[in-house]
């Protein structure tokens, strides 16, 4: 972009930088509508990220037991296995819902 060519009269500077308003956008009625979408988007997100961390909580206290002391293997677990990407949200689900299958007919136990 060349700024030579922006008027500097209402510029402002912000933290050593130099700052040129273009000037605000009214959307009306629709703004409003707008701002719900993001904060309810927002409050989307919240809610996912939450329940994925407890999908992840199940998931360790079902291979590791109730944590008692340090666990590397355990530490491992979560921060390389379970936070990595590849593993996804519905793969988790997946995963909490097999291990809640075999316990309840006995055949794999979590750790006590």
């Amino acid at each position: 972009m060349d700024l030579h060519n922006l008027p500097r009269e209402n510029a402002i500077e912000v933290n050593g930088k130099l700052i040129i308003p273009f000037g605000t956008v009214d959307f009306g009625k629709e703004g409003k509508i707008l701002e719900t979408a993001r904060l309810n988007g927002g409050k989307i997100l919240y809610a996912a990220t939450s329940l994925e961390k407890k999908l992840e909580e199940v998931i360790l206290l079902y291979f590791f037991g109730i944590l008692k002391e340090p666990n590397p293997k355990r530490d491992f677990f979560a921060n390389e296995v379970l936070k990595a990407s590849d593993l996804t949200f519905s793969y988790k689900k997946e995963l909490v819902g097999y291990c809640q299958m075999l316990w309840t007919e006995g055949t794999l136990r979590p750790e006590s």
